[in-house]
Parts: structure tokens; sequence; C-alpha cells
């Protein structure tokens, strides 16, 4: 495995998302302010110097405080943050692997893959049928794949819905 999971990177990132969805509405309101009041003296989301320097591009330009195209960059990135923290949250639930009601999940860093342990074929069926396909077989007949990263979340959504789907007492 490429990544391993570093204590204190989930907070971090959620800190990022958490400051980038405050800039993006206070843009927002800030470009709310100005298509109403025409002006951005008084707005309480910016000091009068960045009001001013603002006042400077806009007569330049005639558009908004903050362009479309800021706005859209700015929520990109909060997007690709969460993406990532979703992968990083993926890794510290992975750990090595992972047991749920029809068997076991193990990751095995070194061959970069990931295997279906104590399953049954019956058990084998109902994970296909979630969408979760082991496209090949290890040596010892264990079900496996190509580890991927951005399979992890994925997988443990699909194990935590196989264990709604077939709680313990129905196998």
């Amino acid at each position: 495995m490429d990544r391993k999971y570093i204590p204190g990177t989930i907070e971090a990132l959620e800190q990022e998302i958490r400051k980038a969805q405050e800039n993006q509405a206070r843009m927002k309101r800030v470009n709310a302010y100005y298509r109403k009041h025409n002006t951005l003296e008084g707005c309480p989301d910016i000091n009068a110097a960045a009001a001013e320097k603002i006042h400077r591009r806009l007569k330049d330009s005639g558009g908004k405080p903050f362009a479309d195209k800021t706005l859209r960059h700015n929520l990109i990135s909060i997007k690709e943050t969460q993406r990532c923290l979703r992968h990083v949250t993926a890794l510290r639930d992975a750990g090595d692997g992972w047991a749920f009601n029809g068997g076991r999940i193990v990751i095995d860093p070194e061959r970069r893959n990931i295997m279906l342990c104590d399953a049954s074929e019956e058990i084998q069926r109902r994970i296909k049928e979630l969408g979760v396909i082991f496209y090949s077989t290890a040596p010892d007949g264990t079900p496996q794949m190509m580890y991927f990263e951005h399979l992890l979340p994925e997988l443990l959504e699909m194990t935590r819905k196989y264990d709604e789907l077939y709680p313990k007492e129905g196998y």
C-alpha cells in the first residue's frame, strides 16, 4: 500500500473543508450585498481596505466582486477535499482489513491486493450481486482483486450494506 492513514489527517481535511465552505458562503454574501446595494460600503463580510480594492477591480471589469469562475473553482476545491477525506477515512477504517457478517476482507500491501477470506460460495454470490467483484483467485482459491485506494470507501460501504441485508443470524 502506498499510503497509510496518518493520525490528524482527517481533522485537518475537515478543517480545510469547513474554511473553504465558509469562504464560499462569504463570497456569495458579498456578491449578494453588491447586487442589492451596488456598492460594498457597509458590507459586514469584508473590511474597508478589501472593499476599496474590489471596487477598483470592478470599475475595470464591470462584474461581480467575486466572479462565477472564482466561486466555481472554490466549489471544485471543496469537492476534491471531500473526496480526499472520504479516502483517508476509508484508509483509517480499513487498516489491514475488516470482518463483516459474510467473512473477512484482508488487504495485502506487499502484493497490492484485497482478498475475501472465510466466505462461502453463497456469500461470494451475494457480494457479487451488491456490485463487488473479486476478479481473480489466489493459489489457495481465495477471491481477490487488485488494491486501488479509491476502492476502499466503496468496499467498506458494500460490506456494511451486506451486513444490513444479511444479518448474522440469517445464515
